[in-house]
């Protein structure tokens, strides 16, 4: 990297309920107010959840807390998307029925308030949309079938318009690369990149590159892998990725910013809250959550900033405003090696400043 970002955490706050599971989180800033999301239920698995929708002002104080929910349903990886200036919630729904299982995308509109209105259902049964971006006044996603082992991407020019292209860009049966899944899309003038995680073979992350119409991908491995991953935006020839990886001795020795394993030594310049340092070990094969660069010329992964996170965590949510970040995930409090016993996990809203 030409010149190193440096990344300080300025502050970090619990910002769940008191509920035993708060995962799955996702932020967006719309002027100068936060909208941060994340599903709460009883554990991981359960049958039956709500989305708790928190706005906040840009000093992280709440202005007010909703809950979304749907009969019978698990509404899994909310998502929040502005588009035509109007405010939307999308979510993947596990409906039971009797002995019958749905599973769907489903969104809902914002009206003011503690609003929500269901909006109803969007894409084929058990195409899951994972993220949503805009590009060019449409709106495209990367939806993953877990039983076909491909992704597919959706385009339209709203929710209820999307609508898949024939051909899957990325697949067990044509790339080699099994269990293709959480993914994230930014695009450029010319291109879209992707990043892809992979949960099958050789446990992979991807990097795709492609043109207009965006039918043809290329496809590179990545050293690192990296689960939920975010695109936090693109410096020079580099994307800025939040993620849950598996920490080693490598990406250790490559952190090149304010990694929370130094900041006990920094306390004067950082605020954190809620999480005792002192309790957060780093071994090798630990899921954390951080911050990397991903060169696009070379492919290199360069951890840039580690956040206080233990156990089962991740799913971070981003918005970056100038040099400042907002950043949202889960952690467990106390685990150090896979899910705590008990399952219990809690949201944070942690803020950071970046120095290009």
């Amino acid at each position: 990297m030409d010149k190193p970002i440096n990344i300080n955490i300025l502050s970090i706050k619990k910002i769940s309920p008191a509920l035993p599971h708060n995962a799955f989180t996702d932020l967006i800033r719309i002027k100068n107010t936060l909208w941060l999301c994340f599903r709460t239920a009883v554990d991981h698995h359960s049958s039956t959840s709500k989305v708790v929708v928190i706005s906040l002002n840009t000093k992280g104080e709440e202005l007010s807390r909703c809950y979304i929910s749907l009969p019978h349903s698990d509404l899994r990886d909310p998502r929040l998307l502005q588009m035509n200036n109007h405010l939307y919630l999308t979510a993947y729904s596990r409906e039971k029925k009797n002995t019958t299982l749905q599973s769907r995308n489903t969104f809902f509109e914002y009206q003011g308030g503690i609003t929500w209105e269901h909006r109803g259902y969007f894409g084929a049964e058990f195409q899951w949309c994972w993220r949503f971006t805009l590009h060019n006044n449409r709106l495209y996603s990367i939806a993953y079938e877990r039983s076909k082992e491909h992704l597919l991407l959706y385009k339209g020019k709203s929710l209820s318009a999307l609508r898949a292209k024939p051909k899957a860009i990325l697949s067990k049966q044509k790339h080699g690369f099994g269990y293709p899944n959480e993914s994230d899309l930014f695009f450029t003038t010319k291109q879209a990149h992707a990043i892809v995680r992979r949960d099958a073979d050789s446990f992979t992350t991807l990097l795709g590159i492609s043109t207009a119409p965006f039918t043809d991908w290329v496809w590179h491995e990545l050293k690192v892998y990296m689960a939920s991953p975010v695109i936090i935006g693109k410096y020079k020839d580099y994307l800025l990725i939040a993620a849950r990886y598996e920490h080693s001795s490598d990406n250790h020795e490559n952190a090149i910013s304010s990694p929370f394993w130094k900041m006990e030594a920094e306390a004067s310049r950082v605020i954190v809250s809620e999480i005792p340092l002192s309790d957060i070990s780093y071994k090798d094969g630990d899921l954390k959550t951080g911050i990397f660069s991903v060169s696009l010329k070379s492919l290199e992964q360069r951890l840039l900033c580690a956040l206080p996170s233990t156990g089962d965590n991740g799913y971070p949510g981003a918005s970056l405003e100038g040099n400042t970040l907002w950043l949202s995930y889960y952690s467990s409090d106390g685990a150090s090696d896979g899910a705590s016993a008990n399952d219990d996990t809690d949201v944070y809203l942690c803020k950071l400043s970046l120095a290009f």
